[in-house]
């Protein structure tokens, strides 16, 4: 079932990282995910979309490990 994004404010998504067993986890769950989404070569998401368009989205590494494998630095935010 296809449902069409809306923009609104607020949440956009909430992630979760399932590690090595993304696979087996999208093969296990095709029936109530929505798709994928190819965010470059170390980002594809399985996602599901919510009635209001809030994602659930769920990764193979986290986002600070997408970046470092990219071969861009993560740094930290800090209020001085």
């Amino acid at each position: 079932m296809y449902r069409q994004w809306r923009p609104r404010p607020g949440l956009e998504h909430v992630g979760f990282v399932v590690g090595d067993a993304l696979e087996s986890f999208v093969t296990r769950f095709s029936d109530v995910l929505d798709g994928r989404q190819d965010q470059g070569a170390y980002c594809k998401p399985a996602y599901l979309l919510f009635d209001n368009g809030t994602r659930a989205k769920f990764y193979q590494l986290p986002l600070k490990r997408v970046v470092e494998l990219e071969g861009h630095s993560f740094t930290t935010y800090s209020q001085g």
